[in-house]
């Protein structure tokens, strides 16, 4: 696990990774949110599904094709089952209170998530698992 200095020199990066703000503007219309134990996101069409985060078991990042500067990745949650449970896609209204607590996970893969954001070619990254198996 990396120590507590490497979180806010994260932070800083992920933020430079964003993508331009047109394109953060049409990706605003999905909201995450995190709120009494749940992890929760609304879609463009205002339909809300949420994850207990006791239930959480797998974190990944698809990148897509459109690079580093498109508005390319998205996070994917999945449940206890292994089903995916939520998903929502970089640059989200609320990400960062989401990106902060996932940073804090224990065995969160810091290099995965930057790799995931930086990846120019269309590929799914483990950031996280329960088990710590990454």
């Amino acid at each position: 696990m990396r120590s507590a200095p490497a979180m806010p020199v994260l932070s800083r990066l992920m933020a430079r990774l964003r993508p331009p703000a047109a394109l953060r503007r049409h990706h605003r219309v999905w909201q995450v949110a995190l709120q009494d134990g749940r992890l929760s996101v609304t879609d463009p069409a205002g339909r809300q599904h949420a994850l207990d985060l006791a239930r959480l078991s797998r974190v990944l990042v698809e990148a897509e094709a459109s690079g580093p500067l498109g508005a390319d990745c998205w996070w994917q949650f999945f449940d206890a089952e292994g089903r995916l449970a939520l998903r929502y896609p970089q640059g989200a209204a609320g990400e960062s209170g989401v990106i902060d607590w996932l940073l804090a996970l224990p065995g969160f893969d810091h290099g995965g998530m930057l790799a995931a954001m930086g990846a120019t070619r269309p590929g799914v990254f483990a950031v996280w698992d329960r088990d710590g198996s990454g």
